[in-house]
């Protein structure tokens, strides 16, 4: 009905007839001028209500078959899937989608055919605290999303960059409250760490193996979500562009079934991968909702990397010098080193 009032202009020209209102119908023929410029639009689900209420003008020799636009209603998919994007709306959360599975049938058989119902009956389950033990989702805690952002839920991980302590734990407290705890990570690169700092934070191989094979297992129990979550998976990165490199070569290394989307989010004008496909640099102070937003809505594309294969002597290693883009493959007797880059790739002779 809204494209209706927007295509008129003015919502006083459509008046709405519900099924049943077979008098005011009658009333409305007889009030309306005749011929061109006065329009009854009927809708109706019960083909007798329209065939009642649909009557060609005086003197037409139209059928009223030739002025009656049959539309056919909603699977249950297309309602199912209405009725999660209104209750998730922006990022799901992965036990309310659990609990959903579990009564996904009895909610198309309610909605089978009625976007509006699925609507309703999805704003009324996220709202009221005695459906499926939960509340609204967890994101809507500390900030609400605008009412007018609508887009298909957009899973989320989030690596920071901890090379700047006090920046990056500030950066997981704020995405924490938008997202939640088991969505945010901080990352160190052994070179940046200092008296085994790097342990206190997280590995992102172990984060992606944990999270990619919880959804495995989720799939092979038939959990249809499991799914789509992989293939709409997207992972910000916030930090300098050796640790974006480093997690993008974890990401190639895993070979994922899906490979997820990157976001590679600057820290400072120096870092060239994010300033590159266009993400501007943030901050402690940065509003991050917005960032969110960007990222959900932001077009997939794709880039090429550069593999490096380094051979040394015989004798020689640097086993402990190993930036993470590079693995050891070879032997004592010929050590050889094996990795992906992007962007740049720097060697350095250190004393």
């Amino acid at each position: 009905m809204n494209d209706f009032y927007s295509d008129l202009g003015h919502r006083q020209q459509l008046l709405q007839v519900q099924e049943g209102d077979k008098k005011i119908g009658d009333r409305l023929s007889h009030g309306l001028p005749k011929g061109t410029g006065g329009v009854v639009i009927v809708t109706s689900r019960i083909p007798e209500v329209v065939e009642a209420m649909v009557v060609p003008a005086e003197g037409s020799d139209q059928h009223y078959n030739s002025l009656i636009i049959p539309l056919e209603r909603l699977d249950r998919q297309s309602c199912w899937d209405i009725f999660k994007d209104t209750v998730f709306g922006y990022i799901p959360d992965f036990e309310y989608q659990q609990h959903l599975e579990k009564v996904e049938s009895e909610i198309k058989d309610l909605c089978y055919g009625l976007p509006l119902a699925a609507t309703t009956l999805a704003e009324i389950m996220s709202q009221n605290p005695q459906n499926l033990r939960r509340t609204s989702p967890p994101y809507r805690k500390f900030e609400n999303l605008p009412d007018s952002f609508r887009i298909k839920k957009s899973p989320v991980l989030v690596f920071i960059d901890m090379r700047n302590r006090q920046q990056g734990e500030e950066l997981i407290g704020k995405f924490c409250d938008l997202l939640t705890t088991k969505q945010v990570f901080g990352v160190l690169l052994k070179d940046d760490s200092y008296l085994g700092e790097a342990k206190k934070y997280d590995n992102p191989e172990t984060v992606l193996k944990d999270v990619y094979g919880t959804l495995e297992k989720l799939k092979q129990s038939n959990c249809g979500f499991a799914s789509e979550i992989q293939k709409k998976m997207r992972i910000i990165v916030v930090g300098q562009d050796a640790v974006v490199n480093w997690i993008l070569g974890v990401i190639c290394d895993l070979k994922l079934p899906e490979s997820p989307s990157i976001a590679p989010v600057p820290l400072d004008e120096y870092n060239g991968i994010g300033t590159s496909f266009g993400w501007k640099v943030i901050s402690n102070i940065s509003p991050l909702r917005s960032l969110l937003v960007d990222v959900a809505r932001a077009k997939s594309l794709r880039t090429d990397s550069w593999h490096c294969l380094i051979r040394m002597k015989p004798g020689f290693s640097l086993r402990n010098q190993l930036p993470h883009c590079l693995h050891e493959v070879g032997t004592a007797d010929n050590p050889t080193f094996s990795g992906r880059f992007w962007y740049y790739f720097v060697l350095e002779e250190r004393t």
